[in-house]
Protein backbone atom coordinates (compact mmCIF):
# COMPACT_ATOMS: atom_id res chain seq x y z
CA UNK A 1 0.00 0.00 0.00
CA UNK A 2 2.52 2.36 0.81
CA UNK A 3 4.66 1.70 -2.12
CA UNK A 4 1.51 2.14 -4.19
CA UNK A 5 0.99 5.88 -2.16
CA UNK A 6 4.42 6.30 -2.21
CA UNK A 7 4.15 5.34 -6.99
CA UNK A 8 0.37 7.49 -6.76
CA UNK A 9 2.16 10.39 -4.98
CA UNK A 10 5.40 10.23 -7.46
CA UNK A 11 2.99 10.17 -10.30
CA UNK A 12 0.93 12.97 -8.81
CA UNK A 13 3.89 15.28 -8.16
CA UNK A 14 5.31 14.52 -11.65
CA UNK A 15 2.04 15.13 -12.71
CA UNK A 16 2.39 18.41 -11.12
CA UNK A 17 5.94 19.44 -12.44
CA UNK A 18 4.41 18.54 -16.03
CA UNK A 19 1.31 20.69 -15.32
CA UNK A 20 3.51 23.32 -13.59
CA UNK A 21 6.18 22.82 -16.68
CA UNK A 22 3.61 23.48 -18.97
CA UNK A 23 1.52 26.11 -17.49
CA UNK A 24 4.79 28.14 -16.95
CA UNK A 25 5.26 27.55 -20.46
CA UNK A 26 1.81 28.87 -21.30
CA UNK A 27 2.84 31.90 -19.07
CA UNK A 28 5.85 32.59 -21.15
CA UNK A 29 4.28 32.11 -24.57
CA UNK A 30 1.37 34.35 -23.24
CA UNK A 31 3.75 36.63 -22.04
CA UNK A 32 5.80 36.54 -25.05
CA UNK A 33 2.86 37.43 -27.02
CA UNK A 34 1.71 39.99 -24.94
CA UNK A 35 5.02 41.28 -25.51
CA UNK A 36 4.60 41.42 -29.02
CA UNK A 37 1.88 42.39 -29.24
CA UNK A 38 2.37 45.81 -26.86
CA UNK A 39 5.46 45.97 -28.94
CA UNK A 40 2.98 46.24 -31.94
CA UNK A 41 0.22 48.61 -30.13
CA UNK A 42 3.38 50.43 -29.66
CA UNK A 43 5.14 50.50 -33.05
CA UNK A 44 1.72 51.65 -34.35
CA UNK A 45 1.36 54.45 -31.28
CA UNK A 46 5.18 55.77 -32.28
CA UNK A 47 4.42 55.48 -36.62
CA UNK A 48 1.11 57.45 -35.47
CA UNK A 49 2.93 60.23 -33.41
CA UNK A 50 5.87 60.36 -36.31
CA UNK A 51 3.22 60.98 -38.51
CA UNK A 52 1.27 63.40 -36.81
CA UNK A 53 4.45 65.08 -36.05
CA UNK A 54 4.84 65.47 -40.00
CA UNK A 55 1.63 67.14 -40.23
CA UNK A 56 2.58 69.32 -37.67
CA UNK A 57 5.57 70.21 -39.29
CA UNK A 58 4.26 70.50 -42.73
CA UNK A 59 1.58 73.03 -41.20
CA UNK A 60 4.09 74.76 -39.56
CA UNK A 61 6.04 75.20 -43.09
CA UNK A 62 2.67 76.18 -44.75
CA UNK A 63 1.83 78.73 -41.93
CA UNK A 64 5.34 80.20 -42.41
CA UNK A 65 5.07 80.20 -46.15
CA UNK A 66 1.80 81.80 -45.75
CA UNK A 67 3.51 84.64 -42.93
CA UNK A 68 6.15 85.05 -45.36
CA UNK A 69 3.82 85.69 -48.21
CA UNK A 70 1.68 87.88 -46.03
CA UNK A 71 4.81 90.13 -45.05
CA UNK A 72 5.68 90.37 -48.88
CA UNK A 73 1.95 91.86 -49.37
CA UNK A 74 1.80 94.44 -46.71
CA UNK A 75 5.35 95.60 -48.09
CA UNK A 76 3.76 95.65 -51.95
CA UNK A 77 0.77 97.53 -50.00
CA UNK A 78 2.94 100.21 -47.98
CA UNK A 79 4.96 100.44 -51.09
CA UNK A 80 1.72 101.37 -53.27
CA UNK A 81 0.88 103.46 -50.33
CA UNK A 82 3.64 105.54 -50.66
CA UNK A 83 3.43 105.69 -54.39
CA UNK A 84 -0.19 106.72 -54.17
CA UNK A 85 0.66 109.72 -51.67
CA UNK A 86 3.54 111.04 -53.82
CA UNK A 87 0.63 110.80 -57.18
CA UNK A 88 -1.56 112.82 -54.62
CA UNK A 89 0.95 115.36 -53.52
CA UNK A 90 2.14 115.75 -57.27
CA UNK A 91 -1.25 115.79 -58.18
CA UNK A 92 -1.93 118.64 -55.35
CA UNK A 93 1.06 120.54 -56.62
CA UNK A 94 0.17 120.58 -60.04
CA UNK A 95 -3.11 121.47 -59.35
CA UNK A 96 -2.20 124.20 -57.23
CA UNK A 97 0.30 125.20 -60.52
CA UNK A 98 -2.27 125.52 -62.26
CA UNK A 99 -4.62 127.45 -60.31
CA UNK A 100 -1.55 130.03 -60.23
CA UNK A 101 -1.31 129.53 -63.74
CA UNK A 102 -4.61 130.41 -64.57
CA UNK A 103 -4.44 133.43 -62.32
CA UNK A 104 -1.20 134.91 -64.07
CA UNK A 105 -3.49 133.95 -67.41
CA UNK A 106 -6.82 135.83 -66.30
CA UNK A 107 -3.91 138.66 -64.93
CA UNK A 108 -2.69 138.53 -68.94
CA UNK A 109 -6.67 138.48 -70.03
CA UNK A 110 -7.10 141.43 -67.98
CA UNK A 111 -4.05 143.30 -69.26
CA UNK A 112 -5.05 142.47 -72.71
CA UNK A 113 -8.22 144.00 -72.33
CA UNK A 114 -6.86 147.14 -70.74
CA UNK A 115 -4.32 147.24 -74.05
CA UNK A 116 -7.25 146.46 -76.29
CA UNK A 117 -9.37 149.36 -74.71
CA UNK A 118 -6.08 151.69 -74.66
CA UNK A 119 -5.40 150.97 -78.32
CA UNK A 120 -8.83 151.38 -79.36
CA UNK A 121 -8.56 154.67 -77.30
CA UNK A 122 -5.54 155.86 -78.56
CA UNK A 123 -6.52 154.73 -82.38
CA UNK A 124 -9.77 157.21 -81.80
CA UNK A 125 -7.40 160.00 -80.62
CA UNK A 126 -4.68 158.96 -83.44
CA UNK A 127 -7.65 159.11 -85.71
CA UNK A 128 -9.14 162.22 -84.81
CA UNK A 129 -5.49 163.77 -84.87
CA UNK A 130 -4.78 162.91 -88.35
CA UNK A 131 -8.03 164.22 -89.28
CA UNK A 132 -7.52 167.67 -87.99
CA UNK A 133 -3.90 167.31 -89.36
CA UNK A 134 -5.34 166.42 -92.80
CA UNK A 135 -7.69 169.21 -92.12
CA UNK A 136 -4.55 171.86 -91.06
CA UNK A 137 -2.93 170.55 -94.37
CA UNK A 138 -6.05 170.64 -96.56
CA UNK A 139 -6.15 174.61 -95.23
CA UNK A 140 -2.45 174.87 -95.79
CA UNK A 141 -2.88 173.26 -99.18
CA UNK A 142 -5.46 175.84 -100.28
CA UNK A 143 -3.47 178.93 -98.79
CA UNK A 144 -0.81 177.79 -100.34
CA UNK A 145 -2.14 178.23 -103.95
CA UNK A 146 -4.24 181.05 -103.07
CA UNK A 147 -0.69 182.77 -102.67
Amino acid sequence: DRLREAIQEEERRAFREQRDAYLAEQLAEERHRIGADARADADKQLELVKQELEMEKAEKVHLLATVEHLEADAEHAQEMQREHDEYEAAARDAAYEAEQAKEKVQGLEDELWKLRHETEAGTGKLRRASAASARRLDVGDADARAV
